[in-house]
């Protein structure tokens, strides 16, 4: 019998004396295996069925994972491609699955980071709305146009007490720079070559001064600019500030660096040149970028009304005839378009004058004289008009009355080209009517 065949059938009584032996050699057997023979099968069963065996390794896994992920990373080595094939896969069968899934979590950061953009804007608009007109103000407009600077830029830098500029955090052993926030991202210069300068400063000071386990350079200037240093056991966070900042930033930033050593201790300890473990501590240094500006003096800014009650005079000495020529311009062009024998063409300024021109009838009213009319200062209207010949109906009939010279009682009329004559006439007059009549432009008859 082999280890795990079944169990052999009970003795059979006609069996020789030889078969009984055998029988009592198998019952022996079964007598030293004992239970734990039940057992071992038990456990070959629950091997070979799948079921089973996915139960006993799901109930053993997370403690296996989380046992591993406190003593080795190998685990998190492993596994990280593996979830991120997931991810890509999950995102390009059902992105809309994947939306829905991370909405919870994006829709605020994404109002948050509105929120805090928005804030610094108003901020901004603020401080420079509060010193438009003031003399204050206007210096630091010529001294934003004469360094090539925003006037934003220049309010903030007078008005601010002080700013959190940019914050390092810096490995301790390697001197390398592990994460780097700035508050304005457009005056960045090298990061990682400042992280070395620092880390070599604080070794230059502990190597040329006696000082104590423990102690180093916790403070430096250059300029305008502090750099604070605070010092953790694997890292070191530097702030370079603008201004005069209270002491309590200091336990803003012990509370970061902290912070960070706790959330970041096993990759600090770990440290081997790559720094992309600790892009995670960055929202926690971007709440170190702090500021403090000084408060606008309250009152009534006297200057400011003076600068802009000035301004609006000005602005209403040159605007008000503007407008009231701007007003008659209008009346003179309705008036010209009222005038028989006045065809505009292009109107305009030129030279900062007013221009008008287009075609006159030797018949029609003088421009000239309509300028006057309405108020125009004739000075100010370059007028070009050239002749033509109108043949509107009161044109026409003017042309008739001088070519044909009718006696006072005769009343000459103009219907679709037929000139008629109605009046006491003499003879010799209508004759002579009757040949120039035809000759005169718009008459058919």
């Amino acid at each position: 019998m082999t280890l795990g065949s079944a169990p052999d059938s009970p003795p059979d009584p006609s069996v020789d004396g030889e078969g009984a032996e055998a029988v009592r050699l198998r019952q022996l057997r079964t007598l030293l295996r004992g239970p734990e023979w039940d057992q071992i099968l038990d456990l070959r069963d629950r091997l070979r069925d799948p079921t089973k065996y996915a139960e006993d390794v799901g109930r053993a896994l997370p403690s296996a994972i989380t046992h591993s992920r406190q003593r080795d990373e190998r685990l998190g080595e492993s596994l990280g491609p593996v979830v991120e094939e997931s991810l890509k896969s999950t995102v390009r069968r059902d992105p809309q699955t994947f939306a829905d899934a991370i909405f919870p979590v994006i829709g605020p950061a994404i109002r948050k980071a509105i929120a805090t953009a928005l804030a610094g804007l108003v901020q901004s608009l603020n401080q420079g709305l509060n010193h438009t007109f003031t003399p204050q103000g206007l210096r630091w407009r010529w001294e934003a146009l004469r360094t090539g600077t925003s006037f934003g830029e220049v309010v903030l830098r007078h008005s601010m007490v002080y700013r959190v500029e940019q914050v390092f955090l810096i490995h301790r052993e390697t001197g390398l720079l592990l994460e780097h926030v700035v508050a304005d991202p457009t005056k960045v210069h090298s990061p990682e070559m400042v992280a070395a300068m620092l880390t070599a400063i604080q070794d230059f000071a502990k190597d040329s001064f006696r000082v104590q386990q423990g102690e180093a350079l916790n403070a430096m200037s250059v300029g305008d600019v502090n750099v604070w240093v605070e010092e953790g056991p694997e890292a070191i966070l530097a702030a370079a500030i603008r201004g005069v900042a209270p002491e309590a930033l200091r336990e803003e930033f012990q509370a970061a660096l902290e912070d960070i050593h706790l959330s970041h201790g096993q990759p600090l300890e770990a440290f081997d040149g790559d720094a992309s473990p600790f892009a995670t501590a960055r929202p926690r240094l971007e709440a170190c970028l702090q500021y403090e500006l000084s408060e606008t003096k309250s009152g009534i800014p006297w200057a400011a009304i003076a600068v802009l009650a000035a301004g609006l005079l000005v602005l209403g000495w040159w605007l008000v005839p503007r407008i009231g020529e701007a007003r008659r311009w209008k009346a003179y062009r309705a008036l010209i378009e009222d005038q028989p024998g006045l065809v505009v063409t292009q109107e305009g300024t030129r030279d900062g004058k007013l221009f008008i021109a287009g075609l006159r009838d030797p018949l029609a009213a003088d421009p000239v004289a309509l300028l006057e009319y309405v108020g125009l200062d004739p000075e100010r209207v370059v007028g070009r008009w050239e002749p033509y010949v109108a043949l509107t109906p009161p044109i026409v009939l003017a042309r008739a009355r001088s070519r044909l010279r009718p006696p006072t009682q005769v009343t000459l009329t103009l219907d679709d080209g037929v000139l008629s004559a109605t009046g006491p006439t003499p003879s010799e007059w209508v004759a002579a009517a009757r040949r120039l009549a035809p000759t005169i432009p718009g008459v058919t008859r």
